[in-house]
């Protein structure tokens, strides 16, 4: 007599445990012990000395009738069934970081699911929270025209129905209609030395829709060199209608980037749209100097709106430098 033990009930993925039994009255009979999963994999053939406490995962959803079989040395056959009943288990999701990009850059993604069904088929669907969407890749590109905080959804669906989904959030910050630096000085102390004083000048232009009076005070400006890069935030004072400025004159230098003095015309009555900015200081970036070639440098400048319900606005501009022994210049033409 065969015993195959009770139906069962258990997710695509998991492990079960079987336990048969089985009576001979021959008692000096020996058996071959055979299980059949029912889901078209190959049986599971052994003596009766742990062959009747075998495991098995199932890799999609669905009912499967399995069998036990046992025969003796003599060829007698006994068998007994039981009913598996295995569930769909949704997707598991990830659909990355939280990311911040200007208006207009390409923000890029790479979202991960799991399923522990692993012959499911899937459907793979993206809403970047600005009404576009794309499907059938975890690897998508995604282009904000507009300033804001959005929501993108990465949603995957097998094909049993299951549906798992995951979000992040995208800050996109508006840029500045226009930033033009018009001169540029960088002063190298000394020739293979790595501290050296700037000057730049330059143009801003806001948004359509922001003017001065929604910004925060807080100016960074970041520079970058070869491979070295340094930043520095700031907090201008208004002294004046349409005049932020901000100035330091103790301390040695500090390291990385050290601005001295910054002003900031806004033109117009009240709050203004573009202003004229000056912004002077020193930087060291190790391993760049005077020699460093090519003789370029990326300026990035960031002013933040004075409520954060929007991001920063923000731009950068490249800049290739003339260059006469410890001094690198630049002119917009």
């Amino acid at each position: 007599m065969v015993d195959a033990g009770p139906d069962q009930v258990a997710d695509e993925g998991a492990v079960v445990s079987f336990a048969g039994a089985f009576s001979d009255p021959d008692a000096g009979d020996t058996h071959t012990v055979a299980w059949d999963f029912g889901d078209g994999s190959s049986p599971l053939v052994g003596g009766s000395e742990g062959g009747l406490t075998p495991t098995h995962v199932y890799a999609d959803d669905g009912v499967y009738t399995v069998t036990l079989t046992v025969t003796d040395d003599e060829g007698a056959v006994g068998s007994d069934t039981l009913v598996v009943t295995v569930r769909n288990v949704a997707p598991t999701v990830d659909v990355g970081p939280d990311q911040t990009a200007d208006a207009g850059e390409v923000v890029y993604f790479s979202g991960v699911f799991t399923d522990p069904g692993t012959l499911d088929a899937h459907t793979i669907a993206w809403d970047f929270g600005d009404e576009a969407t794309v499907s059938g890749t975890l690897t998508p590109m995604h282009t904000y025209a507009n300033s804001g905080t959005y929501t993108v959804t990465l949603t995957v669906t097998d094909d049993d129905g299951g549906v798992g989904s995951d979000s992040a959030r995208i800050r996109v910050q508006p840029i500045f209609k226009k930033l033009a630096i018009e001169h540029a000085t960088i002063h190298w102390w000394e020739y293979q030395g790595d501290r050296a004083a700037f000057t730049l000048i330059g143009r801003i232009e806001l948004p359509d829709g922001y003017t001065s009076a929604g910004l925060s005070r807080d100016l960074t400006l970041s520079l970058r060199i070869g491979a070295g890069s340094v930043s520095q935030t700031i907090s201008l004072r208004q002294i004046g209608r349409g005049l932020w400025c901000f100035h330091r004159e103790s301390g040695p230098p500090a390291a990385g980037l050290d601005l001295r003095q910054a002003i900031v015309v806004w033109y117009g009555r009240g709050a203004g749209r573009s202003a004229q900015f000056v912004l002077q200081g020193t930087f060291t970036m190790p391993g760049v100097n005077a020699g460093t070639r090519p003789a370029e440098a990326t300026v990035g400048l960031q002013l933040p709106l004075a409520e954060d319900r929007v991001p920063w606005i923000s731009n950068e501009r490249h800049l290739v430098f003339h260059t006469y022994h410890h001094l690198w210049w630049y002119h917009a033409r």
